[in-house]
């Protein structure tokens, strides 16, 4: 999903100099980009207050082993604006039926 097209990379470049991610964290297979794909898809499929996303991507984040430098509010906030960013895409480009969303 983050990783499979060109400018993504670009984009992801950008959000780790830009916020001081670490880089490991932000390939496919680690623990930043899962939690950024499963808050991605819990918005997708279902209906969650603001307090009950804050607290999946806070208490995800703690099952995810995220650097404890990162396991912050402000963190958490930044991981919320990824993903709406990415949900808005996903709207505006009418992704929604795309294997590929990055690829289209």
């Amino acid at each position: 999903m983050l990783f499979h097209h060109n400018s993504s990379i670009e984009y992801i470049e950008s959000l780790r100099l830009e916020t001081g991610i670490p880089n490991f964290c932000l390939r496919e297979d680690r623990n930043v980009s899962t939690l950024i794909k499963k808050y991605f898809q819990l918005l997708q499929s279902f209906q969650v207050s603001d307090e009950e996303k804050f607290e999946f991507i806070k208490a995800d984040a703690a099952k995810l082993n995220i650097p404890l430098v990162l396991q912050q509010d402000t963190f958490y906030k930044l991981v919320e604006e990824v993903v709406h960013t990415f949900l808005n895409f996903k709207l505006q480009y009418k992704l929604g039926n795309t294997n590929n969303p990055l690829g289209t």
